[in-house]
């Protein structure tokens, strides 16, 4: 018995260890606001839930959330740049509750990538429930 649990748990950390590591990393190079400023769209939910936001040049974001069933949240706020790391609060689904619910505001665990897209330098990297790295994922730059 004692066998059989050290070994779930040895599957458990292992796998908690695995999943992050595949993540691109941040860039190295030097970004600036102007590298990111416009309008960027992700999934959530499974892609019940389409997510839009807009970081506007003078340090301002404007957030779409679309759910399922066509009710609509927005949410609005300032925004800024350390590093490769954007840093503003938006929109988040909540941890555990329903898909479909109200989501809270938080801040993002975001960060800046070197864009795998042709015509596209840099992108956003991070989900919706960023606090699960199988969840994250390149953001699509909305022309």
């Amino acid at each position: 018995m004692r066998r059989a649990v050290l070994g779930v748990v040895a599957v458990g950390l292992l796998s908690a260890c695995i999943g992050p590591a595949f993540l691109p990393k941040a860039t190295a190079e030097k970004v600036t606001p102007a590298d990111i400023v416009g309008t960027w769209q992700y999934p959530a939910e499974f892609g019940a839930t389409a997510v839009t936001i807009e970081l506007k040049a003078g340090g301002r974001f404007v957030q779409t959330v679309r759910h399922a069933g066509g009710r609509v949240q927005a949410h609005e706020g300032p925004w800024a740049l350390d590093g490769p790391y954007p840093r503003l609060e938006v929109l988040k689904p909540v941890s555990g509750e329903p898909r479909g619910q109200e989501w809270v505001v938080e801040g993002v665990r975001w960060w800046v990538v070197g864009s795998h897209r042709e015509g596209v330098r840099f992108a956003l990297f991070g989900a919706a429930g960023d606090h699960d790295p199988d969840s994250c994922a390149e953001f699509e730059r909305v022309p």
